[in-house]
This record gives structure tokens, sequence and C-alpha cells, in this order.
């Protein structure tokens, strides 16, 4: 019999699904936690705080910046509205709500656990949260991670910088003004 202990380090898990709390994927989420696994969970669309899967202990909890429900002290915020993506027989469409601003935040959380896996749940959440920024909304500015600050955090540096290849990219697709 193999028996494997090495502890999970730098895994992230997106739980872009809502609904009721459910006694299997609790216990599961519960023992990823233990094994330090970064669980980043959708806020149901009616603003409650006491949701499943984002108020399961351990999870990243995430809402669309735009919500009209409020923001939530514990949640995390992204944008989540209009999002172009992939839909079946292979289109394109805009689509919104929390799955689509934990899929962002899921990817951030990706980037960070990248320069450091040994990061943990409440040091991501706390990163995330004091280099989070503004965002414009239809309702108003609105509170959103940003990625680039957090990372540009991590590395003692308060800039967020385009690669030379991005840079390129931004001139070249800018507005010609005359």
């Amino acid at each position: 019999m193999l028996a494997i202990a090495a502890r999970p380090i730098g895994l992230v898990v997106n739980l872009s699904l809502a609904g009721p709390a459910d006694p299997l994927l609790n216990d599961l989420i519960q023992e990823g936690v233990r094994q330090g696994t970064v669980f980043v969970g959708a806020a149901p669309s009616v603003g409650s705080a006491n949701d499943f899967p984002s108020s399961a202990a351990g999870v990243l909890g995430v809402d669309a910046a735009e919500s009209s429900t409020g923001h939530i002290a514990q949640r995390l915020y992204a944008p989540g509205r209009d999002i172009l993506t992939l839909t079946p027989d292979g289109h394109y469409d805009f689509v919104s709500g929390s799955s689509f601003a934990t899929a962002h935040v899921t990817g951030a959380v990706a980037l960070l656990l990248a320069r450091n896996a040994k990061l943990t749940t409440p040091a991501i959440r706390t990163l995330l949260t004091e280099t989070a920024g503004q965002m414009s909304t239809q309702a108003g500015a609105r509170t959103s991670i940003n990625a680039c600050a957090a990372l540009a955090a991590m590395a003692n540096s308060g800039l967020c910088k385009l690669s030379p290849q991005a840079a390129e990219h931004r001139e070249a697709s800018a507005p010609r003004r005359f």
C-alpha cells in the first residue's frame, strides 16, 4: 500500500457554483483547506453573507463588483458584468454574475501562488483586499481586486509595469488623436 503524505502547496480551486450547503462538498473543502488548498467560491445572487460555498470556512467568497446587493466586508470583489466568454457551439457572448468574478479572482490567486506557493488563504485575502482599487460601473465607483497591484506589493515594487510587448500592443491599438 502506497501512502502519500505530501501536503499540496500552491493549489487553487474555483467553486463557481452556488446553492444550499452540501455536507459532502463541505467536508471535501475542509480537508482541502486543512492540506493548504485555496478555495475561491462564488457568492449567490441574492446577496446573503451565509450562502454556500462562499460562506464555507476557509473559502475566499467572491461577488461581482457591480453587484446591486451591496458589499459585504468579508468578500472579495472583481468585474462580473458583461464578461466576454466562450459559449456552446464555439460562439462568444457577454455574460454576467458572481461566477465570472470568481474566475477572475481565481486567476489572480493562481498568479500570486505562482510567485509564492506557500501563501495562506488569509494572507491572500489580506493582500487582495489591501491592494484593491476602484473601478467604474453604471452604479458608480466600486471596489475590485487589482492583480497587478497585489503582485507589485509582493515584489515590494509599488509599480505595475507593462511588459515591452504589452506596451507596444497598447501603443499600436490606442486611438489616434489629431
